[in-house]
């Protein structure tokens, strides 16, 4: 369903029994779609009470990271973050008590403005940046930024 269609939907199921929310684009073969209705779509409250969402990559969302800060799973493309939310994203996820995945792709911003705030990165064998830092709490895991 397109962005249009899954507010005909979504107002009408359970918010107390909706967990996890999917949405994919009725066309896979276009990149690069706007998610249109997205800021009527972040107010229901079978989003807000949900714990997972996965939004189609082909799909492009312009919302402010924070909102989906409540999932504890969550993969989504947005328009564009600045360095601001993507330090809040960091903060967020280091400290909470329930995220466990937040797939984040975004354009806006380059590997030399996150080293700013982040420190210097890892250059892995694929040329790719990553970070890693530890998770409040947990031993076995780490966050892992690229």
């Amino acid at each position: 369903m397109g962005g249009s269609e899954i507010l005909k939907v979504l107002p009408y199921l359970d918010s107390k029994t909706l967990k996890k929310i999917s949405i994919r684009p009725p066309n896979y073969e276009t990149n690069d779609q706007i998610l249109n209705g997205i800021e009527l779509f972040l107010e229901l409250e079978q989003f807000k009470n949900s714990v997972e969402l996965y939004i189609d990559l082909r799909f492009v969302v312009r919302a402010d990271v924070r909102k989906f800060f409540h999932f504890q799973r969550v993969r989504v493309n947005l328009h564009e973050t600045s360095l601001e939310e993507q330090v809040a994203l960091k903060e967020a996820f280091v400290t909470s008590p329930h995220m466990l995945y937040f797939g984040l792709h975004s354009r806006g911003l380059d590997g030399n403005q996150l080293e700013q705030v982040f420190g210097t990165p890892f250059h892995n064998p694929q040329g790719c940046w990553q970070w890693f830092f530890k998770i409040q709490n947990c031993k076995e895991h780490v966050l892992n930024i690229d």
